[in-house]
């Protein structure tokens, strides 16, 4: 049943379970699978697209990796796309940033076993995310980031 097709796709990275989803009794096994430790890097506006179907297929997933938002084959100095900004966003940014295509982080909060989040520097993240510490199964958090502010009662 789908508990087995789960336990078979628990050995497959996340985007070869996305493919193996044909059919309905493969797609509600993909719900269920826990997606194995494998490193899922969110570095172009397509793997972001991914990422957001992903959150009600693989919700499961437990290692995601934010970048910088690019299109397949453009530099980052041409770079047009940033993740919504947070609370409290610092403004010379905000303004800079303001026509860019803005893409919204919070859909990795759907994401409740996830044990390992890394933000790169190049992420274009602004302002106070509360969000990120709710995940109860956090077990690494690693942030590189010149505009994320940081709260202590985030933390709390």
């Amino acid at each position: 049943g789908t508990d087995a097709l789960a336990n078979i796709f628990g050995f497959l990275r996340p985007e070869d379970i996305m493919r193996a989803r044909l059919n309905r009794k493969m797609r509600d096994s993909a719900k269920k699978t826990i997606v194995p430790m494998t490193e899922f890097s969110v570095d172009s506006v397509k793997k972001y697209n991914a990422m957001a179907v992903m959150t009600t297929a693989l919700p499961n997933l437990q290692q995601i990796v934010l970048r910088l938002l690019c299109r397949h084959g453009d530099l980052w100095l041409y770079n047009r796309y940033k993740y919504s900004d947070g609370e409290e966003p610092d403004e010379s940014v905000a303004v800079q940033t303001a026509d860019w295509v803005t893409h919204d982080i919070e859909i990795i909060s759907n994401f409740k076993r996830l044990r390992i989040l890394e933000i790169i520097y190049d992420a274009p993240l602004n302002g106070r995310y509360p969000f990120l510490f709710n995940f109860p199964l956090l077990q690494n958090l690693t942030v590189y980031s010149h505009y994320l502010k940081w709260d202590l009662e985030m933390l709390a």
